[in-house]
C-alpha cells in the first residue's frame, strides 16, 4: 500500500466531491505513448477489478492513481550511435562536431530510436482526505508525487496543495527527541536506526544501526554539531516508519499484529472491498501520525 509518503495540506476546502472528481478525471484518462512521445500520464483505475472507476470513495476518502508510461532507451544505444554519426560527419567534411551540433544529433537519433523502444509503465497511487484538509501520494521521488499534484491541478482547474509545513524544523525536533530536550509524542516510540549529519555545509554524515540510537554515541554526535536527519520509529505497535527532514515518511511497514487486525476486520470481503477498505484504515493511522508529529512540531 505505502512504502513512502509524501504528506500535502491542502490550503482550502475543495469544492467538489467524490462523483465531480470522477467525472473531472475521465476527461484526462491514461493512453499509451504514440511511436514519438516519449512520456505520457493519464488516470487510471486504482483497483484493477474496477477498470471503469477511477476514483474510490470509502470512509471519507478518495483513492486515485496516476498512471506514466515512459519510453526507455538505453543511453549507451544513443551514445553508440551518435559517435558513429559524429565521426562520419568528422571523416566527410574534415571537421569537429561542435556541441551544438551534437545536441541536434542525439535528438534526431532519439526521435528515431522512440519507435521501437521498450515502454515502462507505472502507477503512483494517492489519497486524499477533503474532511482533513490532506493528500498522502506513495511516490517514490518528490518529482513524482508532485506530478500527481500537477496533474490534479490540470483535471480540476485548481488543486490548493502545498508540502506539509510545521513550525519547527524537523531535524531540531528529531535531535531534541534523542538528546532527552523534548518527549516523543504519544503512542510513538524509536526504532533502531538514525541519519545525523554535520550542521557544517561541508561536513559529513553518520547512520547508527541496530542499536538504541538514544544512547552516548548519538549523544556525542549531537554534541559535536550534528543534527538528525532521519530517524526510524514505532507508531502504536502497529506501522514502523522512517521520517526525514522533509517530513517524508520512508519504508512504511505493517506489524504482523496489525496487518491481522485489517485481515480480521475486512472479513471474507471482495478484492475491491479488502483494497479500499485496507488502504482507508492505513490511511487513518497515517493522518493521526502526522497529526501527532504536527502537533509536536509546533510551537
Amino acid at each position: 500500500m505505502f512504502k513512502q509518503c509524501f504528506i500535502y495540506q491542502i490550503t482550502r476546502p475543495l469544492d467538489i466531491d467524490a462523483t465531480e472528481l470522477e467525472s473531472k478525471l475521465k476527461d484526462y484518462p491514461f493512453k499509451s505513448c504514440s511511436q514519438q512521445e516519449r512520456k505520457r500520464n493519464g488516470w487510471a483505475a486504482p483497483v484493477k477489478q474496477a477498470p471503469d472507476m477511477l476514483v474510490h470513495e470509502i470512509m471519507g476518502f478518495w483513492i486515485v492513481s496516476l498512471r506514466q508510461q515512459e519510453k526507455v532507451i538505453p543511453p549507451s544505444a544513443i551514445n553508440e550511435r551518435l559517435e558513429e554519426k559524429v565521426a562520419e560527419i568528422e571523416a566527410e567534411h574534415g571537421r569537429p562536431v561542435r556541441r551544438k551540433e551534437k545536441a541536434q544529433l542525439k535528438e534526431d537519433i532519439t526521435a528515431l530510436l522512440l519507435p521501437n523502444a521498450l515502454s515502462r509503465t507505472n502507477d503512483t497511487l494517492a489519497i486524499i482526505a477533503p474532511e482533513k484538509n490532506m493528500m498522502f501520494v506513495n511516490a517514490g521521488s518528490s518529482s513524482k508525487a508532485e506530478e500527481v499534484a500537477s496533474s490534479l491541478r490540470k483535471a480540476l482547474g485548481s488543486m490548493p496543495v502545498v508540502p506539509l509545513q510545521t513550525d519547527m524544523s524537523p531535524a531540531t525536533v528529531m535531535s531534541a527527541w534523542l538528546n532527552g530536550k523534548h518527549d516523543l509524542p504519544q503512542h510513538m516510540t524509536l526504532g533502531f536506526e538514525a541519519v545525523l549529519k554535520s550542521d557544517d555545509e561541508d561536513g559529513g554524515s553518520v547512520r547508527l544501526t541496530g542499536m538504541d540510537v538514544a544512547d552516548e554515541h548519538a549523544l556525542n554526535y549531537l554534541n559535536n554539531g550534528m543534527s538528525v536527519t532521519r530517524l526510524a520509529l514505532n507508531w502504536k505497535d502497529k506501522l514502523d516508519l522512517v521520517i526525514d527532514d522533509q517530513l517524508i515518511l520512508k519504508r512504511i511497514k505493517l506489524s504482523d499484529t496489525y496487518s491481522e487486525e485489517i485481515h480480521d476486520e475486512l472479513g471474507e470481503s471482495d478484492a475491491i472491498s479488502q483494497f479500499t477498505g485496507s488502504a482507508a484504515l492505513i490511511t487513518t493511522e497515517i493522518l493521526d501520525v502526522v497529526a501527532s508529529l504536527n502537533d509536536n512540531f509546533s510551537d
